[in-house]
């Protein structure tokens, strides 16, 4: 009697993992807030040797390379950039005080032109009356001016 039996035909396999896992804390600033990431990176390389079992001997071996890289955040946080609101603030205040200096000084600058401007337009005036005064006296001798209709 023959003994009759299936055999299924596997194949050998090893699986060799080089795995490299980075973590890095990544900072983001902007105006009005600091965004603090930490990403994990691996890079993994996945070295497949298979060999057919069918009772061969020195059989080929096939390698299969995969590339198993893959990132990813683990930890995110939020928070208010205060030390930039805080240089704002003071850069504000800063510039409205310019500000209201300036406008003080301008001021004072048009207050003072007004004055000379004042003193000016006195001087002129007096200039004047003292030009009209030589010229409507007359020496003796001579006759008035008449005025015209």
């Amino acid at each position: 009697m023959l003994a009759m039996g299936t055999f299924t035909m596997q194949a050998q396999e090893n699986k060799d993992i080089q795995q490299k896992t980075i973590v890095k804390k990544v900072t983001m600033t902007d105006n009005d807030k600091v965004v603090t990431k930490v990403v994990e990176e691996t890079k993994a390389d996945i070295d497949v040797i298979e060999v057919e079992e069918n009772g061969a001997v020195n059989q080929e071996a096939k390698v299969i390379t995969k590339n198993a890289d893959k990132t990813a955040v683990v930890a995110e946080d939020n928070e208010e950039n205060t030390t930039n609101k805080a240089m704002v603030a003071v850069k504000k205040k800063t510039l409205e005080n310019d500000l209201e200096a300036s406008k003080k000084a301008e001021f004072e600058k048009a207050e003072a032109e007004k004055a000379a401007l004042a003193a000016k337009k006195k001087e002129l005036e007096a200039q004047m009356l003292e030009n009209r005064k030589k010229l409507e006296s007359r020496p003796n001798g001579m006759a008035k001016l008449k005025k015209d209709n």
